[in-house]
């Protein structure tokens, strides 16, 4: 493990790792290393709890049932959903008020922009959109969207009619110049943003971020912040990374998560997530 300029103590007493998904834990090609999976075991053998903490729907973890089997709980959608995998239950949920997931939407009439709406753990698309886009700068997660997203038709019309309440709401445009100029139009909203990929915006309530959602677990858990750690890579990581204990980012982390990193690894294509979870054990057997 690589640190940055501050160095912190690493202890025995961390009590949760939690990690986020794309850019993170998995590869540029959507996968789990063998590595991954072995250094989460290691991790849950020895009485830690280890939990994900990301951008994705409940639904768009299935597809890693395998690799997640024994990480009971899910912080989803920028912290506005947990859930206990073991269980099924849903923890917590965060939603939009419908009138302000309606002006979100009005502000978006006329660019040329793909919704997609999260409710209920599973995320939404305009019937007929997904194939399309690469176009926006999405065709990685196309094989995930179709295998987990639901269709509808009407879509934006269902979320100004509130007949579709949503906790979080991605929005992709062709470039990023069109994402920069919705971006400040919709800020002048009572919104959570932070970018994503190259041209798109995540969207949640006021307050609710991937940090809100770690703090809040760790609290049902009974488990202090400082005895946390988040792996993170993105923008919507930074909440999550600033209230841990300790911050660790890979290497191919945007510039913004590396100026809050307190520790940095190696990329997620060299399996930096597990490097990390590795490293930590290893301070534990050491102790």
């Amino acid at each position: 493990m690589t640190s940055s300029t501050q160095e912190p103590q690493l202890e025995k007493s961390y009590d949760l790792i939690a990690f986020d998904m794309d850019g993170t834990m998995l590869n540029d090609e959507k996968g789990f290393s063998p590595r991954a999976v072995a250094a989460i075991e290691k991790a849950l053998s020895a009485g830690i709890c280890v939990v994900s903490n990301s951008g994705r729907s409940l639904a768009e973890l299935n597809p890693y049932r395998d690799e997640l089997a024994h990480v009971r709980y899910a912080i989803c959608q920028n912290g506005s959903l947990i859930a206990d995998r073991l269980t099924g239950d849903i923890l917590s949920r965060k939603c939009f008020d419908p009138e302000l997931a309606t002006a979100i939407v009005e502000r978006l009439e006329d660019d040329d922009c793909v919704i997609q709406a999260f409710s209920n753990g599973y995320a939404h698309f305009e019937a007929g959109v997904i194939p399309g886009l690469s176009a926006y700068d999405m065709a990685a997660y196309i094989p995930l969207f179709m295998a987990t997203s639901k269709e509808v038709s009407g879509l934006a019309q269902q979320i100004k009619d509130a007949q579709l309440v949503c906790e979080k709401l991605d929005l992709y445009w062709t470039h990023s110049e069109a994402r920069n100029a919705a971006h400040a139009r919709l800020a002048e909203l009572p919104i959570q943003i932070s970018l994503s990929e190259e041209t798109g915006l995540e969207i949640s309530p006021l307050g609710v971020d991937k940090g809100s959602g770690l703090s809040e677990l760790a609290a049902l858990l009974g488990i202090d912040m400082s005895r946390v750690v988040m792996i993170g890579d993105g923008d919507n990581d930074i909440p999550a990374l600033e209230a841990a204990g300790l911050a660790v980012v890979t290497a191919n982390a945007r510039e913004s998560a590396h100026a809050v990193a307190q520790l940095v690894v190696s990329s997620n294509n060299e399996a930096g997530a597990a490097e990390a979870i590795e490293q930590l054990m290893g301070v534990v057997g050491e102790l």
